[in-house]
Protein backbone atom coordinates (compact mmCIF):
# COMPACT_ATOMS: atom_id res chain seq x y z
CA UNK A 1 0.00 0.00 0.00
CA UNK A 2 2.93 2.06 0.05
CA UNK A 3 2.92 3.92 -3.39
CA UNK A 4 6.22 5.55 -3.16
CA UNK A 5 8.97 3.02 -2.77
CA UNK A 6 12.29 1.38 -3.35
CA UNK A 7 12.45 0.52 -7.18
CA UNK A 8 11.79 -3.11 -7.08
CA UNK A 9 11.20 -5.64 -9.53
CA UNK A 10 6.70 -6.03 -10.10
CA UNK A 11 6.80 -9.48 -8.44
CA UNK A 12 8.06 -8.13 -5.15
CA UNK A 13 6.06 -4.80 -5.29
CA UNK A 14 2.92 -7.03 -5.60
CA UNK A 15 3.76 -8.56 -2.28
CA UNK A 16 4.06 -5.30 -1.17
CA UNK A 17 0.46 -4.45 -2.36
CA UNK A 18 -0.65 -7.36 -0.23
CA UNK A 19 1.07 -6.67 2.63
CA UNK A 20 1.22 -3.29 3.50
CA UNK A 21 3.86 -0.79 4.65
CA UNK A 22 5.71 -0.50 7.73
CA UNK A 23 7.03 2.26 10.22
CA UNK A 24 9.83 2.75 12.58
CA UNK A 25 10.21 4.31 15.83
CA UNK A 26 13.42 5.15 17.71
CA UNK A 27 14.40 2.19 19.94
CA UNK A 28 14.34 3.11 23.37
CA UNK A 29 17.39 1.73 25.52
CA UNK A 30 17.41 -0.78 27.61
CA UNK A 31 17.56 -4.65 28.41
CA UNK A 32 16.06 -6.49 25.48
CA UNK A 33 12.01 -7.17 25.70
CA UNK A 34 9.67 -8.62 23.41
CA UNK A 35 9.53 -7.94 19.45
CA UNK A 36 5.79 -6.99 17.94
CA UNK A 37 5.46 -8.10 14.20
CA UNK A 38 2.84 -8.38 11.18
CA UNK A 39 1.67 -11.91 10.30
CA UNK A 40 0.13 -12.66 7.13
CA UNK A 41 -2.99 -15.27 7.04
CA UNK A 42 -3.74 -15.28 2.96
CA UNK A 43 -6.42 -13.53 0.96
CA UNK A 44 -4.91 -10.24 1.84
CA UNK A 45 -5.82 -10.24 5.87
CA UNK A 46 -2.83 -9.95 8.22
CA UNK A 47 -2.84 -9.77 11.94
CA UNK A 48 -0.11 -8.40 15.10
CA UNK A 49 1.43 -10.68 17.09
CA UNK A 50 4.38 -10.52 20.17
CA UNK A 51 7.06 -12.55 20.94
CA UNK A 52 10.24 -12.44 23.23
CA UNK A 53 13.63 -11.54 21.88
CA UNK A 54 14.31 -15.54 21.47
CA UNK A 55 11.31 -15.93 19.24
CA UNK A 56 9.08 -17.88 21.49
CA UNK A 57 5.67 -17.44 23.27
CA UNK A 58 4.10 -15.75 20.83
CA UNK A 59 0.79 -13.76 21.52
CA UNK A 60 -1.76 -12.45 19.01
CA UNK A 61 -2.80 -9.11 19.83
CA UNK A 62 -5.34 -8.29 17.07
CA UNK A 63 -8.18 -10.52 14.59
CA UNK A 64 -11.11 -9.30 12.44
CA UNK A 65 -10.61 -8.63 8.79
CA UNK A 66 -8.92 -5.78 8.14
CA UNK A 67 -5.58 -5.47 7.18
CA UNK A 68 -3.49 -4.36 9.90
CA UNK A 69 0.37 -3.49 9.07
CA UNK A 70 3.43 -1.48 10.66
CA UNK A 71 3.01 -2.45 14.00
CA UNK A 72 4.98 -0.16 16.63
CA UNK A 73 5.68 -0.15 20.38
CA UNK A 74 4.68 2.81 22.19
CA UNK A 75 8.40 3.94 24.80
CA UNK A 76 6.83 2.31 28.09
CA UNK A 77 6.16 -1.02 26.51
CA UNK A 78 2.37 -0.42 27.21
CA UNK A 79 0.36 0.55 23.81
CA UNK A 80 1.15 -0.36 20.11
CA UNK A 81 0.25 1.82 17.11
CA UNK A 82 0.02 0.28 13.78
CA UNK A 83 -2.35 0.98 10.52
CA UNK A 84 -6.00 -0.68 9.50
CA UNK A 85 -6.29 -0.91 6.24
CA UNK A 86 -10.36 -1.07 4.59
CA UNK A 87 -8.59 -0.62 1.54
CA UNK A 88 -6.11 0.12 -0.47
CA UNK A 89 -5.45 3.76 0.29
CA UNK A 90 -7.67 4.04 3.12
CA UNK A 91 -5.13 3.85 5.97
CA UNK A 92 -6.35 4.92 9.25
CA UNK A 93 -3.50 4.75 12.19
CA UNK A 94 -4.93 2.98 15.59
CA UNK A 95 -3.44 3.08 19.03
CA UNK A 96 -4.05 -0.65 20.63
CA UNK A 97 -3.78 0.04 24.91
CA UNK A 98 -2.75 -3.49 26.31
CA UNK A 99 -3.84 -2.77 29.62
CA UNK A 100 -7.49 -2.84 28.35
CA UNK A 101 -7.80 -4.41 25.06
CA UNK A 102 -9.08 -0.92 23.85
CA UNK A 103 -7.97 0.55 20.60
CA UNK A 104 -9.00 3.59 18.78
CA UNK A 105 -8.41 5.88 15.85
CA UNK A 106 -5.97 8.41 16.24
CA UNK A 107 -6.88 10.81 13.54
CA UNK A 108 -10.70 11.24 12.45
CA UNK A 109 -11.51 10.04 8.85
CA UNK A 110 -11.05 11.95 5.83
CA UNK A 111 -12.62 10.87 2.34
CA UNK A 112 -9.05 10.54 0.14
CA UNK A 113 -6.29 11.38 2.57
CA UNK A 114 -4.73 7.83 3.92
CA UNK A 115 -2.50 8.19 6.90
CA UNK A 116 0.21 5.27 7.85
CA UNK A 117 3.34 4.27 9.06
CA UNK A 118 3.18 5.28 12.90
CA UNK A 119 6.28 5.80 14.48
CA UNK A 120 6.21 7.16 18.12
CA UNK A 121 8.63 10.27 19.67
CA UNK A 122 10.96 9.56 22.77
CA UNK A 123 8.20 10.71 24.92
CA UNK A 124 5.43 8.40 24.06
CA UNK A 125 2.88 11.80 23.17
CA UNK A 126 3.03 11.95 19.66
CA UNK A 127 3.03 10.29 16.48
CA UNK A 128 5.24 10.55 12.92
CA UNK A 129 3.05 9.25 10.09
CA UNK A 130 3.35 9.05 6.21
CA UNK A 131 0.11 10.94 4.84
CA UNK A 132 -1.20 11.68 1.17
CA UNK A 133 -4.41 11.90 -0.57
CA UNK A 134 -6.06 10.80 -3.93
CA UNK A 135 -7.09 13.55 -6.29
CA UNK A 136 -9.09 12.59 -9.41
CA UNK A 137 -8.63 9.04 -8.56
CA UNK A 138 -4.32 9.37 -8.56
CA UNK A 139 -2.17 9.22 -5.49
CA UNK A 140 -0.51 12.62 -4.75
CA UNK A 141 2.96 12.47 -3.24
CA UNK A 142 3.49 11.52 0.63
CA UNK A 143 4.70 13.62 3.35
CA UNK A 144 5.68 13.20 7.15
CA UNK A 145 2.96 14.95 9.51
CA UNK A 146 3.10 14.33 13.12
CA UNK A 147 0.21 14.59 15.63
CA UNK A 148 -0.93 14.02 18.96
CA UNK A 149 -1.72 10.93 20.77
CA UNK A 150 -5.23 12.09 21.48
CA UNK A 151 -5.32 13.49 17.49
CA UNK A 152 -4.87 17.29 17.93
CA UNK A 153 -2.09 19.57 17.39
CA UNK A 154 -2.00 17.99 13.50
CA UNK A 155 1.70 19.12 11.61
CA UNK A 156 3.24 18.63 8.56
CA UNK A 157 7.03 17.75 8.89
CA UNK A 158 8.33 17.55 5.23
CA UNK A 159 6.96 19.52 2.58
CA UNK A 160 9.59 18.34 -0.38
CA UNK A 161 9.63 15.22 -3.11
CA UNK A 162 8.14 11.81 -2.05
CA UNK A 163 8.56 11.25 1.69
CA UNK A 164 8.38 8.27 4.03
CA UNK A 165 9.26 6.04 6.36
CA UNK A 166 9.30 8.14 9.71
CA UNK A 167 11.64 7.05 12.35
CA UNK A 168 11.62 9.77 15.42
CA UNK A 169 15.59 10.23 17.03
CA UNK A 170 16.37 8.94 20.93
CA UNK A 171 16.57 12.34 22.02
CA UNK A 172 13.44 13.81 19.96
CA UNK A 173 14.84 16.64 18.13
CA UNK A 174 14.67 14.95 14.24
CA UNK A 175 12.85 12.65 12.56
CA UNK A 176 14.85 10.17 10.14
CA UNK A 177 12.83 9.94 6.57
CA UNK A 178 13.63 8.86 3.32
CA UNK A 179 12.76 10.99 0.83
CA UNK A 180 13.09 10.73 -3.40
CA UNK A 181 14.25 14.63 -3.20
CA UNK A 182 16.14 14.30 -6.51
CA UNK A 183 15.28 12.48 -9.98
CA UNK A 184 16.00 8.75 -9.49
CA UNK A 185 17.83 8.98 -6.11
CA UNK A 186 15.89 7.65 -2.94
CA UNK A 187 18.01 8.12 0.36
CA UNK A 188 17.80 8.79 4.30
CA UNK A 189 17.53 12.21 5.19
CA UNK A 190 16.51 13.76 8.94
CA UNK A 191 14.29 17.36 9.79
CA UNK A 192 14.55 18.78 12.91
CA UNK A 193 11.52 18.76 14.53
CA UNK A 194 11.71 22.55 15.80
CA UNK A 195 13.09 24.26 12.67
CA UNK A 196 12.34 22.35 9.34
CA UNK A 197 15.71 21.78 8.67
CA UNK A 198 16.20 18.86 6.79
CA UNK A 199 19.84 17.24 6.43
CA UNK A 200 21.00 14.31 3.58
CA UNK A 201 22.45 11.30 5.00
CA UNK A 202 23.27 8.90 2.55
CA UNK A 203 23.87 9.06 -0.77
CA UNK A 204 24.90 6.94 -4.08
CA UNK A 205 23.47 5.26 -6.90
CA UNK A 206 21.75 2.94 -4.69
CA UNK A 207 18.28 3.22 -3.12
CA UNK A 208 17.88 3.05 0.64
CA UNK A 209 14.77 2.24 2.89
CA UNK A 210 13.35 1.94 6.32
CA UNK A 211 16.16 4.00 8.92
CA UNK A 212 16.46 3.16 11.80
CA UNK A 213 18.30 4.87 14.99
CA UNK A 214 20.27 3.15 17.20
CA UNK A 215 19.19 3.68 21.00
CA UNK A 216 21.98 5.91 21.55
CA UNK A 217 21.35 7.82 18.15
CA UNK A 218 24.51 7.65 17.19
CA UNK A 219 23.79 5.60 14.13
CA UNK A 220 21.15 4.81 11.64
CA UNK A 221 20.93 1.46 10.25
CA UNK A 222 18.81 1.04 7.04
CA UNK A 223 18.62 -0.79 3.86
CA UNK A 224 20.41 -0.84 0.76
CA UNK A 225 19.61 -3.35 -2.24
CA UNK A 226 19.21 -6.63 -0.49
CA UNK A 227 21.07 -5.86 2.71
CA UNK A 228 21.03 -3.95 5.82
CA UNK A 229 23.91 -1.34 6.26
CA UNK A 230 24.64 1.00 9.37
CA UNK A 231 25.96 5.18 9.36
CA UNK A 232 27.69 6.67 11.96
CA UNK A 233 26.09 10.34 12.00
CA UNK A 234 28.80 12.98 11.41
CA UNK A 235 31.45 10.82 9.43
CA UNK A 236 31.52 9.06 6.44
CA UNK A 237 31.69 5.67 7.69
CA UNK A 238 29.03 3.45 6.36
CA UNK A 239 29.19 -0.62 7.05
CA UNK A 240 27.16 -3.93 5.59
CA UNK A 241 25.53 -5.84 8.64
CA UNK A 242 24.13 -8.41 6.63
CA UNK A 243 25.23 -10.50 4.02
CA UNK A 244 21.80 -12.37 3.02
CA UNK A 245 22.84 -14.04 -0.56
CA UNK A 246 19.68 -14.89 -2.07
CA UNK A 247 17.31 -13.39 0.39
CA UNK A 248 16.15 -9.97 0.83
CA UNK A 249 16.19 -7.92 3.95
CA UNK A 250 13.18 -5.43 4.96
CA UNK A 251 12.30 -3.36 7.72
CA UNK A 252 15.15 -3.33 10.39
CA UNK A 253 15.14 -2.26 13.57
CA UNK A 254 17.54 -1.79 16.27
CA UNK A 255 17.52 -3.60 19.77
CA UNK A 256 17.15 -1.69 22.96
CA UNK A 257 21.02 -3.15 24.24
CA UNK A 258 22.24 -1.70 20.98
CA UNK A 259 23.77 -4.87 19.84
CA UNK A 260 21.50 -6.70 17.73
CA UNK A 261 19.36 -5.48 14.72
CA UNK A 262 16.25 -7.68 14.42
CA UNK A 263 14.64 -6.85 10.31
CA UNK A 264 11.67 -9.46 7.81
CA UNK A 265 13.85 -11.29 5.50
CA UNK A 266 12.18 -12.77 2.48
CA UNK A 267 13.35 -15.17 0.19
CA UNK A 268 14.19 -15.06 -3.55
CA UNK A 269 10.66 -17.19 -4.13
CA UNK A 270 8.69 -14.29 -3.23
CA UNK A 271 6.57 -16.94 -1.28
CA UNK A 272 7.76 -16.49 2.29
CA UNK A 273 9.60 -14.54 4.87
CA UNK A 274 10.41 -14.40 8.59
CA UNK A 275 11.79 -12.43 11.28
CA UNK A 276 15.92 -12.65 11.87
CA UNK A 277 18.34 -11.17 14.04
CA UNK A 278 22.24 -9.96 13.37
CA UNK A 279 24.67 -9.17 16.13
CA UNK A 280 26.06 -5.41 15.08
CA UNK A 281 29.49 -5.88 15.84
CA UNK A 282 30.29 -9.64 14.67
CA UNK A 283 27.24 -10.07 12.11
CA UNK A 284 26.09 -13.46 14.28
CA UNK A 285 22.69 -14.01 12.38
CA UNK A 286 19.57 -15.78 13.97
CA UNK A 287 16.41 -16.98 12.46
CA UNK A 288 13.53 -16.10 15.13
CA UNK A 289 10.60 -17.30 13.27
CA UNK A 290 9.56 -20.08 11.04
CA UNK A 291 8.19 -19.71 7.66
CA UNK A 292 5.27 -21.11 5.95
CA UNK A 293 4.45 -20.82 2.25
CA UNK A 294 2.55 -18.12 1.38
CA UNK A 295 2.73 -16.61 4.75
CA UNK A 296 5.15 -13.43 5.36
CA UNK A 297 6.14 -12.49 8.93
CA UNK A 298 7.58 -8.65 8.74
CA UNK A 299 7.79 -5.41 10.03
CA UNK A 300 9.65 -6.49 13.64
CA UNK A 301 9.68 -3.88 16.51
CA UNK A 302 11.45 -3.94 19.74
CA UNK A 303 10.36 -2.61 22.95
CA UNK A 304 12.86 -2.66 25.97
CA UNK A 305 12.01 -4.87 28.69
CA UNK A 306 10.68 -2.72 31.52
CA UNK A 307 8.42 -2.56 34.72
CA UNK A 308 6.30 -0.76 32.96
CA UNK A 309 5.21 -3.50 30.07
CA UNK A 310 1.78 -5.50 30.91
CA UNK A 311 1.75 -9.21 30.79
CA UNK A 312 0.62 -10.20 26.99
CA UNK A 313 -3.20 -11.51 26.76
CA UNK A 314 -4.06 -12.26 23.60
CA UNK A 315 -7.00 -9.68 22.30
CA UNK A 316 -8.78 -8.58 19.01
CA UNK A 317 -9.18 -6.18 16.86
Amino acid sequence: MRLFKVKVSVALAGVFMILGTVSASATPPGDNGDIVFSRSLGAGRTQIVSMSEDGFDSVVLTSGPQTKTGPTWSPDGTMVAYTAFKSVGKGRIVILDLESGERRRVIAPRSRWSEEDPAWSPNGRRLAFVRYRYIRGQPRPPDVWAVSINGTNLTRVTRRGANTDPAWSPDGRRIAFVSEQTFGGVHVHTVNVGTGKVKQVTAGSASDAFPTWSPDGSRIAFLRSRDVFATTLGTSSTVQITHLGSRRAFEPVWSPDGKWIAFAAIAHTLRESAIWKVAVDDEEIVRLTTSTRDRFRREPDWVPEALGVPDLVGVTG
